[in-house]
């Protein structure tokens, strides 16, 4: 009797042993995969910087009598398969826009680098032809990140250049990126109603352009079809909220400059269904 009572004790206590081994098998996986990244989880987009640069005639003596050029932009890399290519095309579509805007009509099939050779020649003949002529030009781009989150890549494009004539000329362009797949954002992918984005928009604006909300937009000097305030679709989300670029000559003169116009995230509040 006493040896089969032993005999119980003993498989009751294996039985025992063996259920806190179980348990304690499952707490260690149930703790390894809380603190590592889920296995199908696209890393995020990485990038590196690179330069371009060129430089026609003594630049440092005679400032006024050279041309340079100086782009910087950013490489993108990683992410799900294709997107880093879909932000780099992004950028170098923007970047050889800007370019062939300065440069005689022929040059379309030019890449970053020949068009930067070619501005450099373009200023050559330019002088050759005209060498009383005073003034430098100047091709200057700048691509690069604005706003980097697990979830958003914001890029920022802007350009300022000079090959004669009354000023300067600048353009920004913004756009926003999913940050694992490269996908392009458009507005309905960040708001939930982008007429009422537009009304929260067009009160903002009045607001920073000390205007009542039922002035006419023409008669104050802006250049919106119709007099009627709308949204462009040069915009990405920022550290500060939804930011809308207007470049100059788009909305108003060009001594009025570029217009910002930066929704924060506290006046979009549950408009935005982005999660960021």
């Amino acid at each position: 009797m006493e040896k089969q009572t032993e005999l119980c004790i003993k498989i009751r206590y294996m039985k025992f042993s063996v259920g806190y081994l179980l348990l304690a098998i499952c707490c260690l996986i149930s703790c390894q995969q809380a603190s590592s990244p889920a296995a199908s989880a696209a890393p995020s987009i990485a990038s590196e910087m690179v330069t371009v640069t060129r430089s026609e005639g003594n630049c440092e003596a005679e400032p006024s009598d050279c041309a340079t050029v100086n782009i910087s932009y950013l490489r993108f890399s990683g992410g799900a398969p294709g997107a880093a290519d879909s932000v780099n095309a992004y950028c170098r579509k923007q970047i050889l826009e800007f370019q062939r805007s300065v440069l005689p009509e022929g040059n379309s099939s030019l890449g970053i680098e020949e068009a930067a050779d070619a501005f450099i020649e373009n200023y050559r003949s330019f002088r050759a032809e005209s060498p009383d002529a005073s003034g430098g030009w100047n091709f200057d781009l700048e691509a690069s990140t604005l706003y980097e989150t697990a979830s958003v890549l914001s890029v920022y494009v802007g350009t300022s250049t000079y090959s004669g004539g009354a000023h300067p000329n600048s353009f920004v362009s913004y756009a926003c990126f999913n940050a694992t797949s490269g996908q392009q954002l458009t507005l309905t992918d960040l708001v939930s109603d982008p007429e009422k984005l537009k009304a929260l928009a067009e009160k903002k604006f009045r607001e920073m352009n000390q205007l009542s909300s039922d002035a006419n937009l023409d008669n104050e000097g802006f250049f919106f079809e119709g007099g009627i305030f709308s949204l462009n679709n040069n915009f990405a989300l920022t550290p500060e909220g939804l930011s809308f670029y207007y470049n100059p000559y788009e909305i108003a003169p060009y001594a009025m400059g570029p217009t910002v116009l930066t929704l924060t995230y506290e006046d979009l509040g549950s408009l935005l269904t982005y999660k960021r």
